[in-house]
């Protein structure tokens, strides 16, 4: 049976809930997002810091059990699955696109049929946008899990 529905999981750091949905800003894309898609609004992070943070949001885990325990000098523990590799084994094309030069390190990339990170040395939106175009429209033949950081 091939999957019917696509997952874009947007996580977006430093940003507030209550910056996005009041009168601070115009959001227009983001709202559209949230009204055509299923919008989380309860969640809390495991951390203050953003690798051990996004670790369990890939893996599911606690920090002590994924193995990102800091922000740097951390790697994910070998034999922990992560939520790209579930899709992929289902039938999802899946791509990570993030703008987190940590993400190598990290070995978040794990998982995924395509990962596309900033480099230390990239300017923060260089060819980024072009790039995350390009990898999602690759997938729109298929059902897909696009992971977007930032």
């Amino acid at each position: 049976m091939t999957p019917s529905r696509n997952l874009i999981l947007i996580n977006v750091d430093y940003l507030r809930e209550d910056f996005v949905s009041g009168n601070w800003a115009d959001t227009p894309y983001l709202d559209e997002i949230s009204n055509d898609g299923i919008e989380c609004r309860n969640l809390h992070a495991t951390t203050t810091t953003t690798a051990p943070s996004v670790a369990s949001i890939l893996t599911g885990m606690y920090s002590e059990n994924n193995g990102v325990n800091s922000l740097r000098e951390a790697e994910l523990n070998k034999d922990v699955p992560t939520m790209s590799k579930t899709f992929t084994q289902a039938g999802f094309g899946s791509t990570g696109l993030v703008l987190s030069p940590l993400a190598k390190e990290v070995e978040f990339y794990r998982g995924f049929d395509h990962y596309y990170y900033r480099k230390n040395d990239d300017y923060l939106v260089d060819d980024w946008y072009e790039t995350a175009l390009n990898r999602i429209k690759t997938l729109l033949n298929r059902s897909f899990f696009t992971f977007i950081s930032g």
